[in-house]
């Protein structure tokens, strides 16, 4: 029918998001792509391309796009390796390049199953950037194939916090369909729901957490591609959502992998939960709380660090520290934290020294920091029923 038709385009003015919690590094593993191909840092996709984004690498430009296209704005690393890791050391080392500025990384390893010791690996790579105040949570893509899915590990059988595993895909969307390859994923789209959330709050939010927006154009042929991303839900691999019972999703839900689900009567695609590769017993069971903590660690760290090798007065009666001291050292760690709270990201938080502490024989401060997480609502349980009357 003849018409006018207009497609409003995001991204053309450059803004960018506030604050840092949204920079992101994006990694490609065992990827066929030119050797001349970019170490992109951006915050569009048509900032991408100007820095040599090409639609001929077509696994690399999807995610790129797709990390914009669910969260505008955001600032985005970008680094490509030809062979898979065997330590995840390049990952701390592009952390530490940036100056420390990455706050979760994403990566594409679509040529190596899922493994223990891979994970093991990606979680010690993390704690060691925590231990050097540069904490960043990542999640991964790995390799899955359709006859895995019955025998996948139990990620919460491990001790890793600091990483989470993602098998969704959209095996009818552009994504799969432009790199012709079954192990494409979503990595790029989970990055950006990351990078577009506070801290503290779970990724299958469902008010907040559609990751189904607008109809994908082919930048080759300028047409849309018929439906939107992600809106057909599968898995790497090549299985559709609808190919499993109830109980085999519930088994993979319960084995603490991430992939995308419908909710009745409400359009759009939706995590499932935000589990990490942990047990779920541990405090740090789910994303929102390791980036939470994450965010604690640098924050006091932040307010602490000019007071290093400060000079620390001492009551000349107790041989401790002077109570005016340990106060104005309580109050200096606490600022950073009560941003947080009215931030919304923590419901409270406390900051405790002990000033019965000999620092003039050990010059070390021990200090306690304890902070009140904001909580999930996961689940609801509702009680239906008749009554004759509503006050009884």
């Amino acid at each position: 029918m003849n018409g006018i038709s207009f497609n409003r385009e995001q991204g053309q003015l450059g803004r960018k998001a506030a604050g840092e919690d949204h920079v992101s590094l994006l990694s490609f593993y065992n990827m066929e792509l030119a050797a001349s191909n970019p170490s992109l840092d951006c915050t569009s996709l048509p900032q991408a391309i100007t820095q040599g984004l090409s639609t001929t690498d077509s696994m690399f430009y999807y995610h790129v796009a797709e990390f914009f296209r669910t969260a505008p704005g955001a600032r985005l690393i970008t680094a490509v390796y030809q062979n898979p890791s065997t330590d995840y050391s390049e990952i701390k080392a592009k952390v530490i390049e940036s100056a420390g500025v990455v706050k979760q990384v994403g990566i594409w390893n679509g040529s190596q199953a899922v493994s223990y010791a891979k994970i093991e690996a990606l979680n010690a790579i993390c704690e060691e950037l925590a231990a050097l105040n540069m904490p960043v949570f990542s999640i991964e893509s790995p390799m899955v194939d359709e006859e895995d899915y019955a025998t996948l590990l139990d990620l919460s059988t491990v001790d890793c916090p600091f990483v989470s595993v993602v098998i969704a895909q959209d095996n009818a969307g552009f994504g799969v369909n432009s790199t012709e390859n079954v192990q494409t994923g979503i990595i790029g789209a989970a990055l950006g729901a990351l990078a577009r959330s506070q801290v503290h709050t779970s990724i299958a939010w469902v008010e907040r957490q559609n990751m189904v927006t607008d109809f994908i154009k082919n930048p080759v042929t300028n047409q849309f591609h018929p439906s939107r991303e992600l809106d057909n839900l599968g898995f790497l691999g090549g299985t559709n959502y609808s190919e499993f019972t109830p109980a085999q999703i519930d088994a993979l839900d319960a084995k603490g992998y991430i992939f995308l689900r419908k909710h009745v009567s409400l359009a759009g695609s939706y995590f499932n939960h935000s589990r990490t590769a942990t047990s779920v017993t541990s405090d740090y069971a789910f994303i929102e709380n390791t980036r939470t903590m994450n965010k604690v660690q640098r924050a006091v760290y932040a307010q602490l660090l000019p007071k290093l090798s400060a000079p620390a007065y001492i009551d000349r009666n107790t041989g401790f520290l002077q109570a005016d001291s340990v106060a104005g050292l309580e109050a200096i760690a606490e600022q950073g934290l009560a941003q947080m709270e009215r931030d919304g990201e923590l419901s409270g938080y406390a900051v405790q020294i002990d000033p019965e502490q000999s620092i003039l024989s050990t010059s070390k401060l021990q200090t306690k920091v304890r902070a009140v997480p904001v909580g999930v609502l996961r689940e609801y349980e509702v009680s239906l029923g008749f009554t004759l009357k509503i006050n009884q």
